[in-house]
């Protein structure tokens, strides 16, 4: 699959073991249930490896081909699929509601294992580790079933993972590079910053980072360009791409006809004003920061709203013209 279009990590839909002769994995079952195949030290706690957590997905039925491709994670992290009885797959998208409830129960079911384990044995998963079981996590997520399920278990897991980060500055580029990797496409790029945790500092600047990075990939620059920026360098940054943001200064040349490419360029537009206000975010902005929000306040109104035509039948542009009206509204307020 095409690292520019929308995807289904759970190809296979969720593993069931019985009767295909495959032997349950340690860490999840079809019925979601957490088992232990291996005995247990009595000095420590048993702890998945990443071995260990990369074949439990895979036994899930995940589909980790695209990140083994691209070698975006380790080979430990990607196995191929370890089912013996292709029989037990299904196709791909085509998840009854029986599958998504079974699926979104065993991913749960992992996440809280790996919770306790990543909280109450941290030196079993060093930074890179973390990274890495960040990087698959949001991956998986990118599922179009589970994008429509609450998933706490997965959030907190997150969490947790962010927190324990030691080297945070060192981690945060790497991080930021391998998430915009994921994918192409705008809808899934905003879709992986949305589902990152937002409780702390880092978790915001992990947020504010990445969709700088984002904006800079769909707008065709290197997201590397933004990484090494400072807190008081981004608002600077998101100027220059928002700029480069309305619909007509956008270069798309996916469609030959001239309709739908004016609609998807309106949809990419929509995907960055979401990313740029992730950026801006919700607290008001130090003496220093006014100007560059004013500026974008000024875009926002240049751009999207004066400078922005709506015409009988398209929709798509009245919407795009609404979420830039409430954005200037919600930045003009932390102005006040």
């Amino acid at each position: 699959m095409g690292t520019g279009s929308l995807h289904t990590p759970w190809a296979g839909g969720p593993y069931t073991p019985h009767g295909h002769g495959v032997p349950p994995h340690p860490m999840g079952t079809a019925a979601g249930t957490v088992v232990t195949a291996v005995p247990m030290p009595t000095d420590e706690p048993w702890c998945p490896t990443l071995q260990d957590i990369g074949q439990a997905f895979a036994y899930m039925g995940a589909d980790l081909e695209a990140l083994r491709c691209r070698r975006l994670l380790p080979p430990e992290l990607c196995p191929m699929d370890t089912r013996l009885d292709p029989s037990c797959s299904l196709e791909q998208g085509n998840l009854s509601a029986a599958d998504t409830l079974a699926l979104v129960t065993q991913l749960g079911d992992i996440c809280k294992l790996l919770t306790v384990c990543v909280v109450a044995c941290p030196c079993r998963y060093p930074d890179r580790a973390r990274r890495e079981l960040v990087t698959l996590l949001c991956f998986l997520s990118l599922d179009r079933t589970l994008r429509c399920q609450p998933l706490p278990d997965l959030w907190h897991l997150l969490h947790c993972l962010l927190e324990g980060i030691v080297a945070w500055k060192e981690q945060l580029p790497a991080l930021c590079l391998s998430l915009c990797q994921l994918s192409q496409h705008h809808h899934s790029l905003l879709a992986v910053t949305r589902l990152l945790p937002d409780i702390t500092h880092r978790e915001r600047e992990l947020r504010r980072r990445l969709s700088l990075c984002a904006m800079a990939q769909l707008l065709g620059k290197a997201p590397c360009t933004v990484l090494s920026l400072g807190a008081q360098e981004e608002l600077p940054a998101l100027e220059q791409l928002l700029a480069q943001s309305w619909p007509d200064s956008l270069q798309l040349h996916t469609h030959p006809d001239a309709a739908d490419l004016e609609q998807e360029s309106c949809y990419l537009s929509r995907s960055l004003l979401y990313l740029a206000d992730v950026v801006v975010g919700a607290e008001r902005p130090q003496e220093e920061q006014r100007g560059h929000l004013q500026r974008l306040c000024a875009q926002l109104e240049q751009y999207f709203g004066s400078g922005l035509r709506e015409d009988m039948g398209q929709f798509y542009r009245s919407q795009l013209k609404n979420l830039a009206t409430v954005l200037y509204v919600k930045w003009h307020e932390l102005l006040e």
